[in-house]
């Protein structure tokens, strides 16, 4: 490759060998060298890529995508940096309004990636992903997260799906079969309590993992179409509708039946405060999403050999689909503002190229959005035939809503856990702010 740099500095070397009539001439030509080096440096292209990945699997993974990427644009510098997952969402969106976001940044689609896209920080893919078909290297479902009208903007690394994790080995030992309905959820829930086991761990602080209950349950009430219509501002529906308030009526009647560790809302899953109670064999499950097999394998190897997984419970007369799965991805996406369109989007296409998805699917457990790639851990591969058989996807609400009802669908969902609000308050607390921010 011919680096465009490199015929000026070819030009600019003759004109001091021409010039080369006095004494002084090795001083000088020394100088304008060094003076050229200098203006080379300076010419060097940088790329921001933030991202959310604080495992050092998943850094790694990513890093030897970066280092590829490098190989071939050796004029472009990447500077990456990484921010947990509760403080990035902050910090991007404090980026963006002051119209200075990373060329390259973690996405997770949805409305939370719309609001970017409406305000035009968002530079459209659909030409790059139709140009040499690199479109058909992923997932369709995972493309279909981050496309507004016509135009995609974020390409996808990874899925993942949320289901129930067990400890097989308390199970066993005490003859119990995991749950198929809500019903056998609370006949289990009890026989834990009277053997002294929490039988659901959470912990609640950062909001996002108690909103994995309200999702489903009200899914389970009553199917995918009354959260769609909600959104559409559709008559008939709103974020009170009975199916809202009926999923929060059912997260009650777990905690009053203690099923729950004590103080859950002030635990915090950051620091691995659920996930201790599972290691430990104090907490029989654990509702989380399927990245949680590869972080045990990480933190506790003898543990993860007695995980087992289960679907979320039907309920037995509810109006929901029992295969619809709440779900979402990584993916990457382009700012508008970038000084390097062409290098910023080769550099996400390394970021979720073939090679980096067999690299990660390896190394953390977790499911590919890339089609084709090989998975070799049996329980994954359980997990991405659920997927695939899914009647429906549902991204996680906060990701899927405008960022300010999607802070407060954390917010009452948390307080529906704390008992205190009523689940008919927060439903109508929601339905306001959709008002204000959807329209009616």
């Amino acid at each position: 490759m011919v680096h465009p740099e490199s015929e000026l500095w070819e030009g600019r070397l003759e004109r001091v060998r021409i010039s080369r009539v006095t004494a002084g001439l090795t001083v000088a030509f020394l100088v304008l060298v060094l003076g050229l080096a200098a203006g080379s440096a300076q010419a060097q292209k940088t790329i921001e890529l933030w991202h959310i990945f604080t495992n050092e699997n998943e850094q790694a993974v990513l890093d030897e995508a970066v280092e590829r990427f490098r190989a071939v644009y050796p004029d472009v510098d990447v500077k990456v940096t990484v921010t947990d997952n509760d403080t990035y969402k902050t910090k991007l969106q404090v980026a963006m309004a002051a119209g200075s976001p990373p060329d390259v940044f973690h996405s997770w689609g949805g409305g939370w990636l719309e609001e970017y896209v409406d305000a035009g920080m968002v530079l459209p893919l659909t030409g790059a992903l139709e140009r040499d078909r690199w479109g058909e290297t992923f997932v369709p479902a995972s493309l279909g997260l981050a496309k507004y009208g016509e135009d995609y903007y974020a390409v996808p690394l990874t899925l993942a799906v949320v289901v129930f994790f067990y400890n097989q080995a308390i199970f066993e030992e005490h003859g119990w079969e995991t749950p198929e309905t809500w019903s056998e959820l609370l006949t289990l829930v009890d026989a834990m309590r009277n053997e002294g086991i929490i039988p659901i761990s959470i912990a609640n602080k950062t909001k996002w993992p108690g909103a994995f209950y309200l999702i489903y349950l009200a899914h389970r009430v009553g199917g995918a179409e009354v959260f769609e219509k909600a959104y559409n501002r559709e008559p008939g529906y709103g974020f009170d509708h009975p199916a809202f308030v009926e999923a929060g009526e059912r997260i009650q009647e777990l905690v009053r039946a203690g099923a729950f560790p004590v103080g859950f809302n002030g635990l915090d899953h950051d620091v691995g405060q659920a996930s201790a109670l599972m290691y430990s064999g104090r907490a029989a499950m654990h509702l989380m999403g399927s990245w949680f097999p590869g972080q045990a394998r990480e933190e506790d190897p003898e543990f993860a050999r007695r995980l087992g997984w289960f679907p979320f419970p039907r309920l037995e007369d509810g109006k929901g689909d029992p295969t619809e799965v709440v779900a979402g991805g990584d993916l990457f996406s382009v700012a508008s503002t970038t000084d390097y369109p062409e290098e910023a989007v080769a550099l996400a296409r390394y970021l979720t190229a073939y090679e980096t998805a067999v690299d990660w699917t390896r190394a953390t457990g977790r499911l590919p959005a890339v089609v084709n790639v090989p998975v070799e851990d049996p329980m994954t591969a359980e997990l991405m035939k659920l997927l695939e058989e899914a009647a429906h996807l549902q991204l996680y609400y906060d990701q899927f809503l405008p960022p300010e009802l999607g802070e407060l669908h954390k917010d009452t969902t948390q307080a529906i856990f704390g008992l205190s609000m009523t689940p008919l308050e927060a439903a109508q607390a929601m339905e306001r702010k959709a008002q204000e921010l959807l329209g009616r």
